[in-house]
């Protein structure tokens, strides 16, 4: 199998556990990630606002969004990420739709208001590709919001490993053996780049301009403070969201 076979099938093995944790957080209103989301899909105004989940999982964005009344598309190269996510929106009366594809290369037509990722961008093949594509798919006035973080990061920089390391946060992951990830990790760009910086040369390379820029998650190693965790709020015009 290739690298792409790997991950899918990596993530495939994660599908039901990775849903189970997906469902208690779309539960839990105070969840950090469910605020923030809200908060800048708030500032669509435009009526019938279409958003792309963009490696949607079990659809935790998705669902949130299809809540506030977003025609939602979901996209994950994992089959069993796709089953558990349709079962999650019908479990929850939702319409947001689901595809199975590459999302470097998403198949799609449409044009969105909202372009949404959490988690995605460090496990891509190519990630400079990936926002190229995607940026086509962003309306004039639209927002992309990319939720990362320097997950393997430190598989170049051992300052970076965390005690709460990138499979630490995620429950439920049954007999699923995290090196698996580790040992992929090793052959992907963005284990090679500090992050959020390196996103923001790959955004302006594709006319996107950073509107908003929030650290979510810090590690402090003697004086200095290390980003784990960020959000990068991307658009085509600052004015229109800056505020």
């Amino acid at each position: 199998m290739d690298l792409k076979d790997n991950i899918v099938g990596y993530w495939d093995l994660r599908a039901q556990g990775y849903s189970l944790a997906n469902r208690e957080e779309f539960a839990d209103k105070q969840s950090v990630y469910g605020r923030l989301l809200t908060a800048w899909a708030s500032k669509i105004t435009t009526s019938n606002p279409k958003a792309l989940d963009l490696g949607c999982g079990p659809g935790f964005f998705s669902l949130i969004l299809s809540q506030m009344g977003f025609q939602v598309t979901g996209v994950d190269a994992s089959p069993k990420m796709i089953e558990q996510a349709r079962a999650n929106a019908a479990e929850n009366g939702l319409s947001a739709q689901f595809i199975l594809s590459d999302v470097t290369h998403p198949k799609l037509s449409e044009h969105y208001d909202l372009i949404v990722t959490r988690n995605l961008v460090w496990n891509l093949t190519d990630p400079a590709t990936a926002y190229k594509n995607w940026s086509k798919l962003l309306k004039q006035n639209g927002l992309m919001l990319i939720f990362d973080g320097n997950h393997y990061y430190y598989l170049t920089e051992p300052k970076y490993r965390f005690p709460e390391g990138p499979q630490s946060s995620h429950k439920h992951i049954g007999q699923v053996d995290p090196s698996v990830m580790e040992r992929i990790a090793t052959e992907l760009p963005m284990t090679k780049h500090l992050r959020p910086q390196y996103d923001e040369t790959l955004l302006q390379a594709n006319g996107l301009v950073v509107v908003a820029e929030q650290i979510l998650r810090t590690v402090s190693r003697g004086d200095e403070s290390l980003v784990a965790d960020f959000l990068i709020v991307a658009g085509r015009e600052k004015k229109h969201y800056a505020d």
